[in-house]
């Protein structure tokens, strides 16, 4: 009797489709978002040590992936799904339902073994790594076996040639070998890895082997991306740009339009970058800037800010104003964004480093990321509702300033307003989208 080769059958372009919606997470299942934040509150609980912090995320991707790939995201009782790191016993990385699949049916073993079984290849998951990864999740990929003896994949021939073949005709009259130009093409890669790329002015650590002052004594300069080696007469030290600081902040009592003062900003960054100063007085500037940004609603300058502060907030030498205001403030940008997976890689850092969450800041949006995920939009308006109470309360205690010595005073960058004024502006266009998730 003859025997054929089992062949997978080839995904449709419909499952490929639906594939690929379910990498994004706001197309995951409700049970699944509860599981993640779930496990998050969990391993804070437990207070888990760095190394079993990065295994469990680990974890935690690849069982997701290990979902989206055999399609089973759906499927799967998120309910009922444990992950090793957390429950401290040894437990091998895999679906639930795939479990108690293993349990209730028996396994078959066909009568005649001399059948041939063809590997799989492996496919690549929404992180780039191979969909079973190293979770030893019970994948079925095999090597092919006959009468149980490997049979190793079939290795490409590479055609004999004579010497004569490999010499390849210059246009001189000369020939050079294979191996010349291998010494050609690894000369050339050589010079490719010395190329040092033109300057791009929000990237830090600019020319660190050389030190740099700028020598501008102008207090306004509009923002220019630069395009060569920046030019000292026309970079400002930081005396003067203390200077600007100040009167940038006069001009925005004064009721100036946000596109001045943020093309001002910019120029600011621009010279603070291009002279290498990381510094609290550097901090402050992405702060000011941040918090413009979310009162006039620009969400791509406020994420430039806020990828400025993260490197800045990882130096302990920079204290910076308030960073669990600005870490809240990164948690909103987060669900504005739909990006819960950096908004709980961003919570369990912080749980993390702080055995007590002391910050009103922080508690409000850890409470707001889990309504979201979780989808109660019950307690996502109470919660709107209490901070717009607060807010509109304390806005009527804040006494109006025409002057802020931004340097001097502490409160400086509450900008004439209320506590929780921006955090609640951020609020605002949560709820608008959770609006129009309810109506639909």
């Amino acid at each position: 009797m003859k025997h054929y080769n089992s062949v997978a059958p080839r995904m449709s372009l419909k499952e490929n489709k639906e594939q690929k919606n379910m990498r994004d997470p706001s197309n995951w299942p409700k049970p699944l978002h509860e599981f993640i934040s779930n496990c998050f509150s969990k391993a804070s609980e437990m207070k888990l040590p760095p190394t079993e912090k990065t295994k469990f995320q680990g974890e935690l991707k690849n069982l997701i992936n290990l979902a989206i790939t055999k399609g089973k995201i759906e499927e799967n009782d998120w309910t009922q799904q444990v992950l090793p790191s957390l429950e401290r016993r040894p437990l091998k990385l895999d679906l639930y339902c795939n479990s108690i699949r293993h349990k209730t049916v028996r396994s078959f073993t066909p009568p005649n073994q001399n059948f041939i079984r063809i590997a799989i290849p492996k496919k690549r998951n929404m992180f780039d790594q191979d969909s079973d990864g190293d979770t030893n999740s019970g994948d079925d990929s095999y090597e092919p076996t006959i009468n149980s003896t490997k049979i190793h994949p079939i290795k490409k021939l590479k055609k004999k040639t004579n010497n004569t073949s490999s010499m390849v005709n210059t246009g001189n009259g000369d020939r050079m070998t294979s191996e010349e130009r291998k010494k050609l093409r690894g000369k050339r890669f050589q010079r490719e890895l010395n190329y040092t790329p033109t300057y791009e002015p929000d990237i830090p650590n600019y020319d660190t082997n050389k030190q740099f002052v700028g020598k501008s004594t102008t207090l306004e300069k509009r923002y220019l991306r630069l395009t060569s080696q920046p030019n000292p007469s026309l970079v400002r030290p930081v005396h003067v740009l203390r200077k600007t600081f100040q009167l940038l902040m006069d001009k925005y009592l004064e009721g100036t339009k946000y596109n001045y003062l943020c093309d001002q900003l910019k120029s600011m960054r621009q010279d603070l970058t291009v002279q290498n100063i990381r510094t609290d007085f550097t901090a402050m500037v992405y702060e000011f800037h941040s918090k413009l940004a979310i009162e006039f609603a620009d969400l791509g300058e406020f994420n430039q800010c806020q990828s400025q502060l993260k490197l800045l907030y990882n130096d302990p030498r920079i204290k910076g104003t308030d960073k669990d205001e600005y870490n809240a403030y990164r948690i909103l940008y987060c669900i504005i964004t739909t990006d819960y997976n950096e908004a709980n890689n961003l919570k369990l850092q912080i749980l993390g480093e702080k055995a007590i969450i002391d910050s009103h800041f922080l508690e409000d949006a850890f409470r707001l990321l889990n309504y979201v995920i979780t989808g109660d939009y019950y307690r996502i308006f109470d919660i709107a509702r209490q901070i717009r109470t607060k807010n509109e309360k304390d806005q009527k205690q804040v006494h109006t300033k025409t002057h802020i010595d931004i340097l001097q005073d502490p409160n400086a960058l509450k900008l004439n307003h209320a506590e929780m004024y921006f955090f609640f502006k951020f609020l605002e266009k949560i709820l608008d989208r959770e609006r129009m998730k309810t109506r639909n």
